[in-house]
């Protein structure tokens, strides 16, 4: 039986052959298209076989042409499984609007996921299993000169839902990393900018860590997870303000670097059960009011449902996870993973959740991982619970998950 196939475009150098590794290292044979041999191809052989893992095809590939896009299936001549659209060409800005270099940009960086995904269908009479494109924050923050790049990036995340709609037997998602110490970050930004970076380091990213996250969303314990964007940060979304990056630029503490010591938790897994309670029995399940006493361990899940939560006891569950972290602390423990998971409608989930959020970035800071986990009434979350608390995002800080069945 042949081994599956992921195709990464742009995958020689940067987040795309650290994601080309990865999925080899997971068994997979990888396929890494380039343009204009941006990469020589000893260089590629020599990292996988540095890592002793078996080398990939290489094929040169305009991914805007569609002949080219053809030719390079043509040469893969099977389904693929896993496709990673990395490729983002772009000019950069210079403070003035060009259409001409828009749709070129869109060309090159944002349209070929679905020109791939329609020629995969066509040729292969299916699409791949996974599609996850690689995006960033530039369409949400300002960044000079990166006015074509982020309007890509915006698109590249809307094609993703569209997709992931289109193609409901397909799990399509983005992984939006911020800044990366790649040769693009540093074609497209001033020499210096590494350096103001790294008075952050606690929030820096390498290429293996997008890869690591873009790896695990293959896998089978988040296949409730397509058309989302998932961010990886290290929670730095949280503290990009003034009020938290001038203290440091200014060489005085940052807010959050005023936190107690604190030692790990013990090792073991919660579930706080408040309507929402696990599938399985690897937990140590009690309630909100069982919860006093308790010993808070490493792994915490809060379970809510909060279509059965009444008005009066709206603000003591909306802080139940912050009284969780809280009690933690008093007890001299750092909690590793804490998770939300969120059944229902209600105004509670926004109060929760910014609570949550800032508390911890307040107390805890990077070193607790708050995320939420948005579940329909009859699906199961205990898989997205186990893969989590696997360590595959422990990039992600403060996300919202959504679980569909599919």
């Amino acid at each position: 039986m042949p081994r599956p196939i992921a195709l990464v475009a742009g995958g020689t150098r940067g987040i795309g052959l650290a994601t080309g590794l990865a999925f080899a290292k997971r068994g997979m044979d990888v396929v890494l298209t380039h343009r204009w041999a941006s990469v020589d191809d000893a260089e590629i052989f020599a990292a996988f076989d540095a890592a002793e893992l078996p080398r990939p095809q290489i094929f040169e590939a305009d991914i805007a042409d569609d002949d080219a896009t053809d030719t390079l299936l043509d040469h893969i001549g099977r389904p693929v499984d896993v496709f990673v659209p990395n490729v983002c060409v772009a000019a950069r800005g210079d403070g003035n609007f060009h259409a001409r270099t828009l749709r070129q940009s869109l060309a090159y960086s944002a349209w070929p996921m679905l020109r791939y995904v329609e020629a995969m269908a066509q040729k292969f009479g299916e699409v791949p299993r996974h599609i996850i494109a690689t995006s960033s924050d530039g369409h949400e923050h300002f960044y000079p000169g990166y006015d074509y790049v982020a309007a890509s990036k915006a698109l590249l995340e809307g094609l993703c839902v569209e997709l992931a709609a289109r193609f409901p037997q397909s799990r399509v998602n983005a992984v939006r990393a911020r800044q990366v110490d790649t040769h693009s970050f540093r074609e497209m930004f001033p020499a210096d900018s590494r350096e103001h970076i790294a008075s952050f380091s606690e929030f820096d990213l390498d290429a293996a860590d997008v890869a690591q996250a873009i790896v695990a969303l293959t896998d089978p314990a988040f296949a409730g997870i397509t058309g989302q964007t998932i961010v990886i940060d290290r929670g730095a979304t949280h503290m990009d303000n003034l009020v938290c990056v001038a203290p440091r630029l200014l060489g005085m503490p940052a807010p959050w670097e005023s936190i107690p010591s604190l030692s790990e938790a013990p090792a073991g897994r919660l579930w706080v059960d408040a309507g929402v309670a696990p599938a399985h029995g690897r937990f140590d399940v009690v309630t909100l009011a069982e919860l006093e006493g308790k010993t808070i361990p490493s792994q915490v899940v809060l379970g809510i449902d909060w279509d059965a939560v009444s008005l009066d006891s709206l603000e003591r569950v909306a802080h139940a996870m912050v009284d969780i972290l809280q009690t933690a602390q008093t007890q001299g423990h750092l909690v590793h993973h804490a998770l939300q998971i969120d059944r229902g409608t209600s105004p509670g989930i926004e109060l929760s959740h910014t609570l949550a959020r800032y508390w911890n970035a307040w107390r805890v800071s990077l070193d607790t991982r708050v995320n939420f986990v948005a579940t329909a009434p009859n699906s199961d979350p205990t898989p997205i619970v186990d893969g989590l608390f696997g360590g595959a995002f422990d990039n992600v800080h403060g996300h919202r998950f959504v679980w569909e069945n599919r």
